[in-house]
């Protein structure tokens, strides 16, 4: 078993954990998220369980001991478990946005069909005696709708 290929294995390991920290604090953090970049972090997933696969490889070919491999496989198995859960929470995110953008266009377009009916408005003339007249008329068609 070489030392010097142990420690480069675990400065992989150890990259690769950092960006899976990244990426969870990323898909914590209350902000509003942007799809783009939720996409871009779903890619970034995927790069990470082809390289925590090539390291389980290499961990296969350098460690000799299966008492030494074991801790090492299943800290690689928790990791991919973590890509599988925050990729399922983005793929969840992704969906909810979607569906708030979906309910927001639909309300929109149903309005936008609603037309007021055409009423006749009353006209002042300017005398006093039908002052009570257009009064009642304009609180009744205008003020109490």
């Amino acid at each position: 078993m070489s030392i010097e290929l142990l420690v480069v294995l675990n400065r992989k390991r150890g990259a690769v954990k950092a960006q899976l920290i990244r990426i969870k604090d990323f898909i914590n953090n209350p902000d509003e998220k942007d799809r783009t970049k939720l996409e871009s972090k779903k890619d970034t997933l995927k790069s990470l369980r082809i390289k925590l696969s090539d390291i389980r490889t290499e961990y296969y070919e350098v460690v000799e001991n299966d008492s030494d491999l074991e801790p090492l496989e299943l800290e690689i198995l928790d990791f991919e478990d973590d890509c599988e859960d925050i990729q399922v929470r983005i793929k969840n995110i992704i969906l909810k946005n979607d569906l708030k953008n979906n309910d927001v266009t639909s309300c929109e377009n149903s309005f936008k069909n609603i037309k007021s009916p055409n009423t006749q408005l009353p006209r002042f003339n300017s005398s006093y005696h039908d002052w009570f007249n257009f009064k009642e008329q304009f609180i009744s068609l205008i003020d109490s709708n």
